[in-house]
């Protein structure tokens, strides 16, 4: 009976052994395993999300695409004027020549105006005139040539304006 409970200790034992031996040969193989799963799911994640991205891409670019042909069909759009240097200059010189009009006929406007002052006005109304006469008289071609002009013709006006603001203050 001793060799019996012997053997059956013995038997027991080794089963417990073996269940040990094989958990936890298990646990590593389990571990690589589920690392292994992992790393497969995380790839294909990464490529699915990659895959969306790029079909969003293409489908917005789709969008994006149908949007402009469709307001280019509807609407269309206003050029913008850009002014030269010289345009701009005779726009800002024809105002400039403007406000001195308006300075002049105000002036002369005024009721008991003495002799004195009104010459002075008739007389800065006169360059005043010449001056918008040889703005549209002159010929833009060259550079050098209107750069003097240009010069010229702010003195000029500079003059008048300062000529006009004397008088008004008198």
């Amino acid at each position: 009976m001793k060799n019996k409970l012997h053997f059956f200790l013995i038997l027991i034992i080794g089963f417990f052994t073996l269940d040990i031996l094989n958990s936890c040969q298990s646990r590593e193989q389990k571990k690589n395993e589920a690392f292994e799963s992992f790393r497969e799911e995380k790839t294909m994640l990464k490529d699915s999300l990659a895959i969306q991205k790029d079909v969003l891409s293409e489908e917005k670019d789709l969008i994006t695409n149908r949007i402009v042909k469709k307001s280019i069909k509807n609407e269309t759009i206003p050029k913008v004027k850009v002014m030269d240097d010289w345009t701009k200059f005779k726009t800002e010189t024809e105002k400039k020549i403007t406000d001195n009009e308006i300075k002049i006929k105000q002036m002369k406007g005024i009721p008991d105006v003495s002799l004195k002052m009104l010459r002075k006005v008739v007389k800065e109304e006169k360059a005043n005139n010449n001056l918008r006469s040889k703005l549209f008289s002159f010929n833009h071609d060259e550079k050098e040539a209107t750069e003097i002009f240009k010069a010229k013709m702010l003195r000029d006006l500079l003059e008048i304006d300062n000529k006009l603001i004397e008088i008004s203050t008198n």
